[in-house]
């Protein structure tokens, strides 16, 4: 939708903002409760972005 309205339009600004929130947050929760969990999950995978987050 950014794309398609030419990034001119600040509700869509703020919509493409929320949902990159959105799941970052449910990947980093995500990420934690497998940690928890399943013993054999990889300590060294990352959440969101490789070798960064």
């Amino acid at each position: 939708m950014l794309i398609a309205r030419g990034g001119s339009d600040i509700l869509v600004w703020f919509l493409y903002l929320f949902v990159v929130t959105n799941l970052s947050f449910a990947a980093v929760q995500t990420h934690k409760w497998y940690l928890e969990k399943f013993e054999d999950y990889p300590r060294s995978r990352y959440a969101i972005i490789p070798f960064v987050c």
